[in-house]
C-alpha cells in the first residue's frame, strides 16, 4: 500500500502521512463523488480504510478508538468530508453565471430524487437546507459542516467508557505534534489509554498484576502515580511530586494533555 510506504519512509510520520493522504491519495479515491450517487456501505469502506492509514501514522494498535485517531491527527470524518463536497459543488451551481444549470438544479430539487434526494438529505445531516447552501456564504457552510462534525465526534468519544480522561481533556479535534520518536509514541498510546500494560489481559482472563512491584492491577494509573520501582523517573516532574492530588484523573489529564508539554520530562 503507497500510503504506508510513505509514512514509514517518512521524516515526520503525522505530517507527511497526513499531507500525502489528504493531498494525494484522497482526491484521487473522490474523484467525482460530487456529482454521483454514494451509499452508506461504500462510505464505511473507505472510512474503514483511513482509519487504518490514521493507525498507520500514529502506530495506533487495533483496537485504538476511532475518535482518538480522528482526534490527534485533526481529521473530520469520511461522511463529513463528502457532505462539504456536495454542499459546496450545490453551492457553485447556484454561484456560477451559468442560468441553464441552475435551472436543471432547481427542477431536480423540485423532483426531489436520485442525486438530489440524497443532496437534500446530505444537508439537513449537517443541519442546513437548499435555502441555506443558497443565502450562505462558503465559509459559514464550511464551519456549519465543522461545528456538526465534531458534535459527532464528541458523543463518540463520551460513549467510550475506557477512554474517560480523554474524553474530559481533550476538547476539540485538533492535530497533536508528534514526531517519530517512541516517546511521542507512547504518549498517544497513554492519551488513548492503549498502552500495553497489564491490565488488559483481563480481555483473555489473565492476571493484571504489575511486572515490576506485584501490584494487583497495572493500568494507566498505577504507571503514572503508584509503581514504586518508577519513583525515581516519576521525581523528575513537579507535578508527579506528592502528595497527589485527590482527582487522581485530572492529575493524570493535565500531564498528559498539559500544551506545556511537561511530559517531557517523564
Amino acid at each position: 500500500c503507497l500510503p504506508y510506504s510513505v509514512i514509514e519512509k517518512s521524516c515526520n510520520r503525522l505530517k507527511i502521512g497526513k499531507t500525502f493522504w489528504k493531498g494525494v491519495v484522497l482526491p484521487s479515491i473522490l474523484y467525482a463523488t460530487n456529482m454521483i450517487k454514494i451509499d452508506k456501505g461504500e462510505i464505511n469502506k473507505l472510512q474503514v480504510i483511513e482509519n487504518s492509514v490514521y493507525r498507520k501514522i500514529l502506530r495506533a494498535p487495533k483496537y485504538t478508538p476511532v475518535c482518538t485517531l480522528r482526534g490527534e491527527v485533526g481529521a473530520s470524518s469520511m461522511r463529513t468530508r463528502l457532505i462539504k463536497g456536495r454542499c459546496m459543488y450545490l453551492k457553485s451551481v447556484f454561484k456560477r453565471d451559468n442560468k441553464l444549470l441552475q435551472i436543471i438544479a432547481e427542477d431536480m430539487i423540485q423532483k426531489n430524487g436520485g442525486w438530489m434526494k440524497e443532496t437534500i438529505k446530505m444537508c439537513e445531516e449537517v443541519g442546513m437546507n437548499i435555502s441555506d447552501i443558497k443565502q450562505r456564504k462558503e465559509a459559514e457552510i464550511k464551519e456549519k459542516i465543522r461545528k456538526s462534525d465534531e458534535i459527532l465526534w464528541k458523543d463518540e468519544k463520551q460513549k467510550k467508557s475506557s477512554i474517560a480522561i480523554y474524553n474530559r481533556f481533550k476538547k476539540e479535534i485538533k492535530e497533536v505534534n508528534y514526531g517519530n520518536n517512541e516517546r511521542d509514541k507512547i504518549i498517544f498510546r497513554m492519551r488513548s489509554n492503549t498502552l500495553n500494560l497489564k491490565d488488559r489481559a483481563r480481555f483473555q482472563g489473565q492476571e493484571t498484576n504489575c511486572d515490576l512491584c506485584g501490584a494487583e492491577k497495572e493500568d494507566l494509573e498505577h504507571l503514572l502515580l503508584i509503581c514504586q520501582p518508577l519513583q525515581q523517573i516519576r521525581n523528575k516532574n513537579s507535578k508527579l511530586q506528592r502528595p497527589y492530588n485527590e482527582d487522581k484523573e485530572e492529575l493524570i489529564g493535565s500531564l498528559l494533555f498539559d500544551e506545556k508539554d511537561e511530559t517531557k520530562n517523564f
